[in-house]
C-alpha cells in the first residue's frame, strides 16, 4: 500500500516538473505576448486621455474668449452671444466624437490584432500535454500512470472536463478536441 502511494507521489511529481519544464517557453511567449498587448493598451488610453483633456481645455478658452468678447463689444447681442457659445459647444461635441470614433478604431485594431496572436495558443494543444502523450505512446509511462496523470489535471482544474470533448483510445493516440473553437 505504502508502495503504490510512493510510486503515485513519484509520477505526480514527475508530471508537475515535466509541466513546469515544458510550459516554460509557452508561458513565457504567452506572456510576453500579454505584456506586450498591455502596454499598448495603456499607450493608447493616455493617448486620447490627454487628447480628451486637451479637447476640453480648447473648449473653455473658447468659451472665456467668447465671454470676453461680449463683454468688450457692446455691439454684440445675447442671442449672438448665445449662438457663438453654442457653436463652440457643438465643435467641442464634434471634437470629442471624432477622438471617441478614433480611440475606438484603434482599440478594436489592436484588438483584433492580439487576438489572432492570442489564439495561437488557444488552439493548439499544449506542449507539455504533446510531451506527457509522447511519453504515453513511447510506453516510457504505463497506462496507469497515464491515466493518473490525466485525472490530476482534471482534479486540479488544470484541464476542465468542458474543456476536452472527448479522450480517445486507439492504438495508443489520443486525440483531445478542444470545444472552444
Amino acid at each position: 500500500m505504502l508502495n503504490t502511494f510512493l510510486i503515485f507521489g513519484l509520477t505526480v511529481t514527475l508530471f508537475i516538473g515535466l509541466i513546469s519544464f515544458v510550459m516554460a517557453d509557452s508561458d513565457e511567449e504567452y506572456l510576453q505576448l500579454k505584456r506586450i498587448y498591455d502596454e499598448q493598451r495603456w499607450n493608447l488610453e493616455k493617448e486620447f486621455k490627454e487628447k480628451f483633456k486637451q479637447s476640453s481645455i480648447q473648449f473653455k478658452e473658447q468659451k472665456q474668449e467668447i465671454y470676453e468678447k461680449s463683454e468688450s463689444d457692446s455691439t454684440l447681442t445675447v442671442e449672438q452671444t448665445n449662438q457663438m457659445l453654442r457653436n463652440a459647444f457643438y465643435e467641442f461635441l464634434d471634437r470629442q466624437e471624432e477622438i471617441k470614433t478614433e480611440y475606438t478604431s484603434k482599440v478594436d485594431a489592436l484588438n483584433e490584432m492580439f487576438t489572432k496572436k492570442f489564439e495561437q495558443f488557444e488552439n493548439k494543444i499544449p506542449l507539455w500535454v504533446k510531451k506527457v502523450i509522447e511519453l504515453w505512446d513511447e510506453g516510457k509511462i504505463s497506462d496507469i500512470e497515464f491515466v493518473n496523470f490525466l485525472s490530476f489535471l482534471i482534479n486540479n482544474d488544470i484541464i476542465t472536463v468542458n474543456q476536452l470533448d472527448f479522450l480517445k483510445y486507439d492504438s495508443k493516440i489520443v486525440q483531445l478536441i478542444n470545444v472552444a473553437k
